[in-house]
């Protein structure tokens, strides 16, 4: 698994603050909604209240009269006027409870004048009471009269239950499913807050052990590096003193032999053997220089070194290279000159030892103010497990790649390696350029004599040196 980068990790942050303020807001609505349903659940109770008060109040009434019209003596006025004044409070409720149902009002308007008409059949039966008239035939019309307001008054009063009783499944099925949502959404989040959690956890484990094998990788890169660095000055010194240090020993020699006072003709022959050994110390001193660092890539810049390298070794090891560069690439400072030139140098030591590949190719582009250099090949490629164990440790394929890696890494660049198994590997790095104002001269305004000048002299110079022209690795360069 790839490190996470701090944008990745900022994006990350971001996306779950945006979850949990989402999550607030939806659940914020979704309670609010629910808070509403239960209000109106609430009202619809509360307007079947009121209509059964209205009700108990009328029956209530029509019982004082019948017992009145039984039992004797006659009944309480009052009883009537306060029943009346109580229904006339139920019915002023009900218009307040009831304004945004159109259809209640209007029952409301026909309960209204038949609980009026009620209540003045109560009236006058009181008073056909007060007269002494109990048992009348006006009592008995009174009656039937009153009989057909309460079925009236009846039926308007089911008709408005029923409606209430309707709204009131609605609204509670309205606030189940609200409830339902709330509950969805709290659920939601404490999903979400638990992936979230297992997923930092899980990232904060993989980073501790990648750090891990990091911290060990560096140990076993610091003590590798310390070997090469004792390898590269026994090879130095090897070079040294078999080819410079014989040449000083043969001048020791000659000089020696002068003191014996030889005859002219003998030391003009020394003579002659020293200057022959002098122009070869010079040669192998300046070959030495040039293993070391080519003073092409200062003189001519990165385009030059490049062709030159690359030509050489085409030559040596046989493996088709094709270099794709542009034609007026300018200066790019000595850092990213330098580091462009070992990773190259380092790519196609790597590509001879290990990939197996007849050909190469190499692509240097220029955009958005960065350069990119990629470097492909075609041969076996790298293991999916060495490739995976780099990009998570940057351990497990030696000190070349990690030294490209760190390279890139102090400039602001990048480096990416991939392989396709028996397709090949591709390494691409991208070095972000200076400033306009602060590049070096462009390669272009070099002559390009001065340019071929420099390039055959540094390749005589190898040639009398060795018989070839000099294309392996610098004494740097290690394997993968």
């Amino acid at each position: 698994m790839r490190h996470m980068s701090a944008r990745v990790s900022w994006i990350l942050f971001g996306v779950v603050i945006a979850l949990l303020v989402g999550v607030g807001v939806i659940a914020t609505r979704l309670t609010k909604s629910l808070f509403e349903s239960e209000q109106w659940v609430s009202h619809t109770h509360e307007v079947q209240g009121v209509l059964g008060s209205l009700r108990g109040r009328v029956l209530a009434s029509d019982n004082v009269r019948l017992r009145s019209l039984l039992i004797t003596p006659a009944p309480a006025v009052p009883e009537y006027a306060i029943a009346q004044q109580g229904s006339q409070d139920d019915l002023a409720e009900l218009r307040g409870l009831t304004r945004d149902n159109s259809r209640q009002q209007l029952r409301l308007e026909e309960l209204s004048k038949l609980v009026d008409q009620k209540f003045s059949i109560l009236n006058r039966s009181a008073d056909l009471f007060k007269s002494k008239k109990g048992l009348s035939t006006e009592q008995n019309e009174l009656s039937l009269e009153s009989l057909q307001v309460s079925n009236r008054l009846a039926e308007v009063l089911n008709s408005m239950e029923a409606e209430e009783n309707a709204l009131l499944q609605s609204r509670k099925h309205v606030s189940a499913a609200a409830l339902s949502q709330v509950q969805a959404a709290l659920t939601a989040a404490f999903g979400a807050a638990v992936l979230i959690l297992f997923f930092t956890f899980y990232q904060l484990t993989i980073e501790l052990r990648n750090r891990k094998r990091a911290e060990e990788a560096v140990r076993r890169l610091s003590a590798r590096l310390l070997q090469l660095q004792d390898m590269e000055r026994r090879k130095v010194a090897r070079e040294l003193h078999d080819s410079i240090g014989q040449y000083f020993v043969s001048l020791k020699m000659n000089f020696d032999f002068m003191r014996s006072e030889p005859s002219a003709v003998e030391r003009e022959r020394i003579l002659e053997d020293c200057r022959d050994l002098l122009d070869r110390g010079i040669v192998e001193a300046r070959t030495l220089s040039h293993l070391l660092h080519p003073p092409l890539l200062d003189e001519a810049g990165f385009l030059s070194a490049a062709r030159w390298y690359v030509e050489g070794f085409t030559d040596r090891s046989k493996i088709q290279v094709k270099l794709d560069t542009p034609d007026n690439l300018p200066r790019l400072g000595k850092d990213i000159e330098l580091a462009l030139f070992r990773v190259l140098q380092e790519s196609l030591t790597n590509i001879h030892r290990h990939s197996g590949t007849r050909s190469a190719e190499i692509s240097l582009t220029t955009r958005d103010g960065k350069i990119r250099m990629t470097v492909r090949d075609f041969g076996k490629g790298i293991p999916a497990s060495l490739l995976k164990q780099f990009e998570e440790t940057r351990s497990g394929t030696g000190v070349g790649l990690a030294g490209m890696r760190e390279r890139m890494s102090e400039l602001g660049g990048t480096m990416e390696l991939s392989s396709n198994g028996p397709g090949g590997t591709l390494l691409e790095v991208m070095i972000p350029l200076p400033p306009a104002d602060g590049k070096a001269p462009s390669s272009s305004q070099t002559p390009q004599s001065e340019i071929r000048s420099s390039a055959d002299a540094t390749s005589r110079e190898k040639e009398d040196a060795h018989g070839l022209l000099f294309v392996d690795a610098f004494p740097r360069t290690v394997e993968l």
